[in-house]
């Protein structure tokens, strides 16, 4: 028989362990709730230590006030220069200009050109009617060199019904010399009649020519140039004149495209006027010239000839380009050297007003046709131009 290891519990054990276990459960309790209550108690401190921002701005309201009267000030003080800078803008001290009345750059090309500032006509021959642009169509030509080399190119323009002026570089590598523009309707052939010793630049450059008489209006002269003047240089120079077949036809010796020819103008102002050591008078102006605007001339608002395009001068160490026209009075010497006049006119130049638009109704004044082209072509070789300068 097996003795059991324990022996069964009496009546008075268990009613002692049937109450340890609700015991500890109350002794847990009462340990957890006073757990809570200290955190609850630690945090509530915390909390109540911890500024709060609510607070702090109830607190500092008089110093928020005291920084809005100081910006209230700032923006016053602000407001007052304001209004002080507007009152001196008003003030008649203050340069207000006009649009109306602001100066263009370059000459109104549809204004009439005045007759004071044209040549007196030659007897039996029209006052001359037209604008700007038109009177320099009539007085500047195309002059085109052909020779073993090919043909060369540059301008020139009429100071009389048959002379014309041009550059001695434009024509001194030889060859047949002639001369058409729109108004001639032709190419006509041109005799050197006189020119200076050489063309080095610097020194003198001047060319004369002389074709048979022409029923155009030629150009005149004025030794009145002044630094800032507004000018034009009128040309054929070949960097823009190349990509018009009509130029481009006339190089080759078709004269078809001859009453589109228009001669370029480039606008600008005169920079200075020079004495170069030769005793030649310069004119460096920021009016366009290149190659083949060479003997072409600078002329003034009024169309009159101020100064003969020549040479420009560029800088090795920055992108610049100066051009220059001998000046008119260097011209009128060497015109004088070979007997030969040009109508000088000093006067102050003074532009004529636009023409008034012409009323409803009213048509407007036809445009002078173009000459037709009367001319036999000539032959030349089909090569580019050469460079004039």
């Amino acid at each position: 028989m097996t003795t059991p290891l324990t022996a069964p519990p009496t009546s008075s054990t268990w009613r002692f362990a049937r109450w340890v276990l609700p015991f500890s459960i109350l002794v847990a309790a009462a340990f957890l709730a006073l757990g809570l209550w200290l955190g609850a108690q630690i945090i509530r401190a915390q909390v109540e230590n911890r500024p709060a921002p609510i607070a702090t701005i109830f607190e500092n309201s008089a110093e928020i006030r005291q920084q809005l009267e100081q910006q209230q000030q700032q923006n016053q003080a602000l407001e007052l220069r304001i209004n002080e800078a507007r009152r001196a803008l008003q003030q008649t001290n203050i340069c207000a200009a006009d649009p109306a009345q602001m100066p263009q750059l370059g000459p109104d090309r549809a204004a009439p050109v005045p007759p004071a500032a044209l040549p007196p006509p030659a007897q039996g021959q029209a006052t001359f009617q037209g604008n700007f642009a038109e009177l320099l169509d009539q007085g500047v030509v195309l002059v085109l060199v052909r020779g073993q080399r090919g043909t060369g190119s540059g301008t020139g323009f009429f100071i009389t019904r048959d002379l014309i002026v041009t550059n001695r570089h434009v024509i001194e590598s030889g060859g047949e010399v002639t001369v058409a523009s729109r108004a001639l309707g032709r190419i006509l052939p041109a005799q050197i009649v006189g020119q200076t010793p050489n063309s080095r630049v610097g020194n003198p450059d001047f060319a004369l020519l002389r074709v048979p008489a022409q029923n155009i209006q030629p150009l005149a002269l004025s030794t009145r140039a002044e630094r800032l003047e507004q000018v034009v240089a009128v040309g054929f120079p070949a960097l823009i004149s190349s990509s018009d077949s009509s130029y481009r036809a006339l190089i080759e010796g078709d004269t078809s495209g001859l009453a589109q020819l228009q001669p370029v103008l480039s606008d600008g102002r005169i920079q200075a006027v020079q004495n170069f050591p030769s005793g030649l008078k310069g004119l460096p102006h920021s009016a366009q010239i290149s190659p083949g605007s060479s003997g072409g001339p600078l002329v003034d608002v009024c169309g009159r000839v101020i100064g003969v395009n020549t040479f420009g001068r560029s800088s090795e160490q920055m992108p610049i380009t100066v051009s220059y026209a001998q000046k008119a009075d260097s011209l009128q010497e060497f015109l004088r050297a070979n007997n030969a006049t040009a109508a000088m006119l000093n006067e102050a130049c003074a532009p004529a007003a636009r023409p008034a638009a012409p009323a409803s109704g009213t048509p407007a004044p036809a445009a002078p046709a173009a000459p037709a082209s009367g001319a036999t072509p000539e032959t030349a070789p089909a090569t580019p131009p050469s460079s004039t300068r």
